[in-house]
């Protein structure tokens, strides 16, 4: 005789998980089954063969009570939920210990969108960074510098320096430091410019565009760092979250 629902939710659920371990015992005993119904269709002469028909109507009989319990899985998913629930709105221990469980499970749902934000945005930071480091360096590569590699990077500039504040923003929300500055760059040349180069090479546009390409490269390496830490928490609350629906399990469904 039962106490009561709860009673009927346990009853519930250790029938269904009895039909999730004898489709998991059917899997393998098909496996085997249809691997002597192989060997054996190899070695007999004669399809009627007793052997070989047995071993087919064993397997038929298997695929049959296999097909019963398609469903084990999602039948025990919706007994162990009912039984949440209950456990959940009843004013017990367990109930509050199970409240308090799911508030934090909430907590680390809230942390992971939040963290794929930031991955998100880093990644495309990181991709577009790339290739403004790329550009610096060709407009710096010849001399004098070629207006129209410079004008291309001075224009990939203002377009990375937008996206690093847009991750930078995003990293302070989930309290990642990221300290990323890209200078300016000399705008277009004239001949001017060149003469002055030419007398004073080490203050020429040349050497400040090759200066900018290597801030450019440490802002990424900056970046992938700020990545790494973000991956190493969202791999953290992942794991966080799966004890914690481990603990609820416990509660629900004790073994």
């Amino acid at each position: 005789m039962f106490r009561g629902d709860d009673d009927l939710e346990d009853v519930r659920i250790r029938v269904a998980r009895d039909g999730v371990a004898e489709r998991d015992r059917l899997r393998g005993l098909r496996r085997t089954l249809a691997i002597d119904v192989e060997i054996a269709e190899a070695h007999v002469d004669h399809p009627n063969n007793a052997t070989l028909v047995a071993l087919r109507t064993e397997l038929a009989e298997c695929d049959r009570r296999l097909e019963a319990l398609r469903d084990a899985d999602a039948e025990l998913a919706v007994a162990r939920k009912a039984k949440r629930e209950s456990l959940a709105a009843s004013d017990t221990p367990a109930g509050h210990e199970l409240v308090g469980i799911a508030a934090r499970i909430t907590t680390c749902d809230q942390d992971a969108v939040a963290l794929d934000e930031v991955i998100s945005i880093g990644d495309r930071a990181r991709g577009e960074l790339e290739p403004l480091v790329t550009a610096l360096r060709r407009a710096a590569s010849t001399t004098p510098v070629d207006n129209r590699r410079l004008n291309a990077a001075c224009a990939m500039l203002d377009d990375r320096r937008t996206q690093l504040a847009t991750f930078q923003r995003a990293c302070a929300r989930v309290d990642i430091t990221l300290d990323v500055e890209l200078g300016d760059i000399p705008g277009p040349r004239t001949w001017w410019d060149t003469l002055g180069d030419s007398f004073l090479p080490g203050e020429g546009a040349s050497t400040r565009i090759q200066e900018a390409a290597v801030t450019a490269h440490a802002m990424l390496d900056r970046v992938d760092l700020a990545l790494v830490g973000a991956r190493r928490r969202r791999r953290a609350v992942e794991n966080r979250r799966r004890v914690l629906e481990e603990m609820i399990l416990d509660l629900v469904d004790p073994r």
